[in-house]
């Protein structure tokens, strides 16, 4: 038996899966996405989920680099799939994992307020062979 539901964003123009138990997309992916515009060429999705806002970002901005992170494994998994069906060139989908490597870039971090409460702390450090820059990420968050 299959976890997951084969559905549709934006009138059929992504394929998406979700998870057929717990959260199931509605409104709130689309209306979210609006507000990453194609000035951000860097996008964070952080609480990606399977990936629904990701999909929409990286549709509506070929030219950005969207980048979801989900620290659940099994949204994590459903978002890759999600990434394979779709396409998308410059989308990846990342785990707590690639915790360090996902804050080395300059983002507009777009996270679902509703879903999950974060607090995030970076630390900076820069190496003292050169001026390399990077950062200590630690993520407390939970479901409300």
């Amino acid at each position: 038996m299959n976890l997951y539901s084969r559905d549709y964003l934006l009138d059929g123009k992504i394929v998406y899966y979700q998870l057929k138990k717990g959260y199931r997309s509605g409104i709130e992916p689309i209306i979210l996405a609006a507000h990453c515009k194609k000035k951000y060429n860097k996008i964070l999705d952080m609480g990606s989920g399977c990936g629904s806002i990701s999909l929409i970002v990286a549709y509506r901005n070929p030219e950005s680099e969207v980048i979801g992170f989900e620290k659940n494994k099994i949204h994590h998994q459903v978002a890759i799939l999600n990434h394979k069906e779709n396409n998308l060139e410059k989308l990846k989908f990342l785990n707590i994992s690639n915790i360090k490597s996902v804050f080395s870039y300059l983002f507009i971090i777009n996270a679902d307020p509703s879903v999950f409460k974060y607090k995030i702390m970076l630390f900076n450090h820069f190496s003292k062979s050169d001026s390399d820059m990077y950062f200590d990420v630690f993520i407390e968050g939970s479901r409300d």
